[in-house]
């Protein structure tokens, strides 16, 4: 008896592809019937795996059915007994994943038990609130939150669910979100959600959790940053953590797959092209920098530790991927590396001007350093832009090349408008950037790529 192969659609199209082609290919005399009899048995039967879509709607169903659940008990919550209460809310949540498990010892059930798994947890998050009700417990709000997030943290890695982690990311910022609402400084919990969704994204080595474990911990991160940091850090820790989020794509590429490093690698540059752009402003730069930087009580230019811990873990990796891959100046030979090596000298520029500036109490000095960080930020850019126009036109590939173009004519364009407000000279303007994207785009799209032997 063969054994039942779980597999994903595209695995299963190609054999359908190739058991067509085998009966042309036997027709046709290019092999005989023995052979492709022989290649037809090595054919696996075939147990489809559910689709992502299909695992986000059953998550979707069971939040629904789990509100269906709350609302019927709350209909006549007050007139039943504590007693009853209690049995009511531990039945609920046990019976759900007690069924889920006797319901899924026949494979052909996984969406139904995925279903009956994530409504036991929903309804596990409905009895911690319950049970505070019932007792009238009157306790820090969000740490029923954080108690309902280890429940789905706990199922999540113990059934391997994606949707069960999917379900900890919201309740993790959801969770982080009171928080920062209290005033509460949880650094430690940005290190623990990025762990556990990690570890996880890193068993799965799958495109979709990893995007769970960057959206979680980047949006875990920003709410503190937002939130709770001085408004004169903001820069430099915002610019560090985009960083730090290049860097982990770049090792995550490297070492699995580059599906997987997506998800950090456009938060990432996003965050760094954001900032990069913002500085390049003499008057958003003026206005940041004008502000001394406050002292710890350590004597430190820099009192927040999530800036500290942003700044270190941003080093280290890039320190780590130019130790781990000795070969990278002669890849710098190579223009399109020249684009993924500004980034770490950015951060340090940006980090070499803070601390400089916060140090400084001559408003002379101040200013020349300001416009020799002005015009560091629009060389940079610049530097950008180029490295990507030119390395995307003698690819051939236009995405890289459009990219170069923005970034090249924001800040060309943006110079311009400093130095001459006549709506005629930038009407000229315009239609020159238009001319230079035009002829970029027809530059590139004459370079014939390589084709792929099949």
């Amino acid at each position: 008896m063969k054994e039942v192969k779980v597999i994903g659609v595209k695995e299963q199209q190609h054999w359908n592809w190739l058991v067509g082609k085998l009966q042309q290919w036997a027709t046709q005399g290019i092999i005989d019937r023995a052979q492709a009899d022989r290649i037809l048995m090595q054919r696996p039967q075939f147990q489809q795996k559910s689709s992502l879509l299909v695992r986000i709607l059953i998550a979707f169903s069971a939040l629904l059915f789990g509100l269906a659940v709350i609302s019927f008990f709350a209909f006549n919550w007050q007139y039943m007994p504590k007693w009853l209460k209690l049995l009511v809310i531990y039945s609920s949540f046990i019976g759900a994943h007690a069924a889920a498990l006797w319901y899924g010892r026949i494979p052909e059930r996984k969406a139904i038990t995925e279903f009956l798994h994530l409504l036991g947890t929903f309804l596990f998050g409905a009895g911690i609130m319950l049970i505070t009700q019932v007792y009238h417990i009157v306790e820090h709000a969000p740490n029923g939150v954080f108690l309902w997030s280890l429940g789905a943290l706990l199922m999540a890695y113990v059934l391997q669910s994606t949707p069960q982690m999917i379900l900890f990311g919201v309740l993790a910022i959801v969770w982080q979100g009171m928080e920062v609402s209290f005033r509460t400084r949880q650094y430690w919990a940005i290190l623990l959600i990025a762990a556990v969704t990690g570890l996880f994204a890193l068993r799965k080595r799958h495109w979709f959790p990893a995007a769970i474990a960057s959206v979680t911990t980047i949006v875990v991160t920003l709410m503190h940053l937002l939130h709770l940091h001085p408004d004169n850090n903001i820069a430099v820790a915002l610019i560090g953590l985009g960083s730090l989020y290049i860097a982990c794509g770049i090792l995550i590429r490297r070492s699995f797959r580059t599906d997987c490093a997506l998800p950090f690698e456009v938060p990432g540059y996003v965050l760094y092209f954001g900032v990069l752009a913002f500085l390049s402003f003499r008057e958003a730069l003026k206005e940041v920098m004008r502000q001394p930087i406050p002292p710890s009580a350590s004597g430190y230019p820099f009192h927040s530790i999530l800036t500290w811990a942003i700044i270190v873990f941003a080093l280290l990796l890039w320190s780590f991927w130019c130790i781990l891959f000795p070969g990278m100046l002669e890849k710098l030979r190579n223009l399109a590396s020249w684009h993924t090596a500004l980034v770490p000298v950015t951060f340090i520029v940006t980090l070499f001007v803070w601390l400089i500036s916060g140090s400084l109490t001559d408003q002379k000095t101040l200013e020349h350093l300001m416009m020799a960080a002005f015009l560091a930020f629009n060389l940079l850019m610049l530097a950008h832009g180029l490295v990507l126009i030119i390395s995307g036109t003698r690819e051939g590939r236009i995405g890289t090349s459009f990219l170069g173009c923005i970034i090249f004519l924001f800040v060309v364009l943006a110079r311009f408008a400093d130095i001459s407000s006549n709506l005629l000279v930038q009407s000229a303007a315009f239609a020159l950037g238009g001319a230079f994207i035009l002829f970029i785009a027809l530059k590139t799209a004459k370079v014939k790529k390589p084709k792929e032997q099949t």
